[in-house]
């Protein structure tokens, strides 16, 4: 006799996704640097913004490496968060960096 099973491929897709994103935030949760991509990811804003209004405030602790400015995440995060640049972000529902940005 043979046994027939049928998956429900919705529901499949929904667990797939969720357990995507579940992996993705604990990667970036252990992400220890920041680059302006990154900066640019949470706040919405243009990398000439960030340059001329975020990179150079002494709290946030942004270095040169070579090429690319780096800050740690651990004080980036608090800092967008004090400065109300996350929350602005997450109101405004700028939510994505543009693909004309990156």
């Amino acid at each position: 006799m043979i046994k027939v099973f049928e998956l429900d491929e919705a529901k499949m897709e929904e667990i797939y996704r969720e357990e995507l994103r579940a992996h993705l935030k604990r990667i970036e949760e252990e992400k220890t640097y920041w680059t302006v991509k990154d900066l640019q990811r949470e706040t919405g804003f243009s990398v000439p913004y960030i340059r001329e209004h975020i990179l150079f405030d002494p709290e946030l602790g942004a270095w040169r490496d070579g090429t690319h400015w780096r800050m740690l995440s651990t004080v980036a995060k608090p800092y967008l968060e004090r400065r109300g640049l996350k929350k602005y972000r997450e109101q405004t529902g700028f939510a994505k960096v543009s693909k004309i940005a990156q």
